[in-house]
């Protein structure tokens, strides 16, 4: 029996907008920090200044931290939805629902893992409906997946740079380097997040017509071929 995940998805899309809009917010701090840095450097600059600038930008990072716990969950809980569902129709499928949610805590496996778990759930679930006649096939739906994925292992290890290089040094050069990188990363959360939502939005319309398909004779012969991300862009 198919689970609904419709509130699930419209949940995902208003907490990633919200991650957005916080992420700009975040950018014009980092932006009057690096002004800041650069004045610092010159000795035109005030301890009141400087202890305001790190109190803002103090709370912007803890607010952006619980928001991103609140995206991970909210997304794993509508991508194992989506891939119990699936189950449910195909015995065909490379990985058992546990892993749409394991395979983002698992090192190396979680640079590839989810990538081909949400693009096995594109795929197959287009086959299905296709042969049903009730959509038609697009590729476009299978294209958002090899650009979401993409863009998200941008932004993941220029995010991971940054933050080594910040730890291992606090100078003015490094913090203003380190400070306009994170401005650049706010501006690539962007169109990843429009590419999200996308992908999102054209796995959710296909899971409207799931439930017309008969859970009782499952799908064995679909498989998703072996390309990797780059033939999916």
């Amino acid at each position: 029996m198919l689970k609904p995940n419709k509130d699930r998805s419209n949940r995902l899309i208003l907490v990633l907008w919200v991650y957005t809009a916080l992420e700009l917010l975040t950018s014009i701090s980092d932006i009057l920090q690096y002004l800041l840095l650069k004045r610092i450097e010159t000795g035109n600059f005030e301890m009141g200044e400087v202890n305001a600038n790190d109190t803002r930008q103090q709370f912007i990072a803890i607010a952006m931290f619980l928001i991103y716990i609140g995206v991970a969950i909210v997304f794993i809980q509508w991508f194992r939805r989506a891939y119990y569902n699936l189950h449910q129709l195909s015995n065909s499928l490379s990985h058992s629902e546990g892993w749409a949610a394991g395979a983002w805590f698992v090192p190396f496996i979680n640079l590839v893992r989810p990538f081909n778990i949400m693009k096995e759930m594109m795929y197959i679930s287009e086959h299905i409906l296709v042969r049903a006649n009730l959509v038609q096939e697009d590729r476009n739906r299978e294209r958002s997946v090899g650009i979401w994925w993409t863009l998200w292992i941008i932004v993941s290890i220029l995010s991971n740079i940054n933050a080594q290089i910040q730890s291992k040094s606090s100078s003015i050069t490094v913090l203003k380097s380190s400070t306009l990188t994170d401005v650049i990363l706010a501006f690539l959360c962007i169109p990843l997040t429009i590419f999200t939502v996308r992908m999102i939005k054209n796995y959710a319309e296909l899971e409207t017509y799931l439930p017309q398909i008969d859970v009782n004779n499952k799908t064995r012969e679909i498989k998703i071929d072996d390309s990797d991300i780059l033939d999916s862009i």
